[in-house]
């Protein structure tokens, strides 16, 4: 993408980030996710459940640690290791595009 004045500012740059995870996270039946100190927990629907093999695939495609609740509904834990916005939305990103492969 490029902006025809220059370089595209960093809070649309964001914008985008954001929205792709929003689609990702939608397509996967994620019903929430929360960030604290370098950590991403994902909250995955409970009506319906996700496929439980398609979880399991997940953890070895995470680029990050990864590890699976066993609460109601599903979480996933994933350790980011920055609390850094811009970082946290990219590796989020990150994450779920090697999700969805």
């Amino acid at each position: 993408l490029e902006d025809r004045f220059g370089e595209v500012p960093s809070p649309a740059k964001m914008l985008m980030k954001v929205s792709e995870i929003g689609l990702l996270a939608g397509r996967m039946r994620v019903q929430g996710l929360q960030q604290r100190k370098g950590i991403l927990a994902v909250t995955f629907s409970e009506y319906p459940p996700p496929d439980p093999r398609e979880l399991l695939g997940m953890c070895p495609a995470s680029p990050y640690p990864m590890r699976l609740l066993n609460v109601t509904p599903v979480q996933a834990v994933i350790e980011l290791g920055t609390s850094d916005p811009e970082m946290v939305a990219e590796r989020t990103l990150e994450c779920f595009r090697a999700f969805s492969k």
